[in-house]
């Protein structure tokens, strides 16, 4: 008999107490490690040594006790149950991962460990109701498994930014100095990490300060600034918007600016985020526009690219791409020629969207080839025509996050086989 599977709605109320004096980080305990959550997947992180105040419980109600199951089957897909609001998802491996959702004017974090059979519920208690962005690597990012940060800002306090290092069971709260909107984020140690933040863009200038910890984001403090003398004395554009950040180890990182001009703006630091230097590129015959990046992907540390757009047409961009073989010392234009989301999981295997297609390298962006969709797949795009997230973690496992126009239903798809046939995960 064909299994159809509705999910429980989970209703998630916290308590939390302010510990201490005002700037002090506070430890909050998220549901227990045998709650469980309806749609999505739970994040994982890590708790926090050396912090003397005890742990909070939090307050859930109408929480299934048991883990609800992901669909069994490619073709019997039970609508109800595929249909969510995800903002976005980070995959570590083949099997660990984490969704999360805007809730009203809220936040909701889940994580799996099987590759989307079941989901968890990890969401910090307490998070106070904001209206930025929730992108991966921007607002949310785990550096593994166990460990995960989140940075909110709320309508008026100070950004917060929480952290686990225990999958999620538990999460830390510290403060920035004031309320920013976080553009990227990363960690290259459960202890190193980066935020890049920016006030709001007024008279051609977009402020930014880049926050730097080295205790996991127990605290931070001011790493480099924007100036319109930018360049000139190392410091940040004040002109263009970030619309990306990678770090391949603590001291080489880069950020990539959104900017009219004919080629991308990327920014180069050698000590760690205090100085920044502009890479000269070669552009292009036509003019693009940066689309995000940089990605040095699979941990690679000499092949990376960068995206860059060109409209043709309303609600259509066409992506191409800069690639560098040489750790970002040069970078060179590639006619990718696709649309919305791109994904690579090494320096060879990638994958896109062309005209609706999915489509795949396996030599690093110089030829691409179409995967004919199979049955659950042409299904879900009639569905859900928009490809929001693409994300391989290897050659083979990847997964796929469909919705509408705008900030409708989504639908969470997984691959084993390298995108030939894909399921639907609940």
């Amino acid at each position: 008999m064909d299994k159809r599977i509705c999910l429980a709605a989970v209703l998630l109320t916290a308590s939390c107490l302010v510990l201490g004096g005002c700037g002090q980080p506070r430890h909050i305990e998220s549901l227990s490690q045998g709650s469980a959550a309806s749609v999505m997947p739970d994040g994982q992180s890590s708790g926090v040594d050396g912090v003397s105040s005890a742990p909070l419980p939090a307050r859930a109600a109408d929480v299934p006790k048991e883990p609800i199951p992901a669909q069994p089957s490619d073709m019997e897909i039970d609508d109800a149950a595929l249909r969510s609001h995800l903002a976005g998802m980070q995959w570590l491996d083949g099997d660990r991962g984490y969704a999360w959702e805007r809730t009203g004017g809220g936040f909701r974090l889940y994580r799996t460990e099987d590759g989307g059979e079941e989901w968890r519920d990890a969401t910090p208690p307490g998070t106070p109701a904001f209206s930025g962005g929730l992108d991966a690597g921007r607002a949310v990012y785990f550096f593994d498994s166990m460990h995960g940060w989140i940075c909110l800002a709320p309508d008026e306090d100070p950004t917060l930014v929480f952290r686990t290092d225990d999958g999620g069971r538990t999460w830390t709260e510290s403060k920035l100095p004031v309320r920013t909107e976080p553009t990227a984020m990363q960690f290259v140690t459960p202890t190193k990490g980066w935020l890049m933040t920016s006030a709001d863009a007024a008279m051609g200038r977009v402020e930014k300060t880049l926050y730097v910890t080295d205790d996991g984001g127990l605290s931070w403090k001011p790493s480099a600034e924007s100036s319109y003398a930018g360049e000139s004395k190392g410091l940040l554009p004040e002109r263009e918007a970030v619309t990306g950040m990678h770090f391949i180890d603590a001291k080489n990182g880069w950020l990539a600016f959104g900017s009219h001009d004919p080629a991308p703006v990327l920014y180069r630091t050698k000590d760690g985020g205090e100085a920044w230097s502009k890479i000269p590129i070669e552009p292009a015959s036509d003019v693009r526009y940066g689309a995000g990046g940089p990605e040095f992907p699979g941990g690679q540390t000499r092949f990376g690219y960068t995206l860059v757009y060109r409209n043709e047409g309303a609600d259509r961009r066409r992506l191409d791409a800069y690639v560098t073989d040489d750790g970002g010392d040069s970078w060179s234009f590639k006619p990718w020629n696709l649309e919305g989301a791109a994904s690579f999981a090494d320096l060879r295997h990638g994958w896109g969207w062309r005209n609706g297609e999915l489509m795949a390298t396996a030599d690093g962006g110089s030829s691409w080839n179409a995967i004919p969709a199979g049955p659950t797949l042409r299904k879900m795009l009639r569905k859900f025509p928009v490809p929001k997230s693409l994300q391989f973690t290897g050659a083979r496992d990847g997964w796929l996050l469909l919705g509408e126009n705008g900030e409708g239903e989504t639908a969470l798809l997984r691959s084993r086989d390298g995108g030939m046939t894909w399921i639907a995960s609940s």
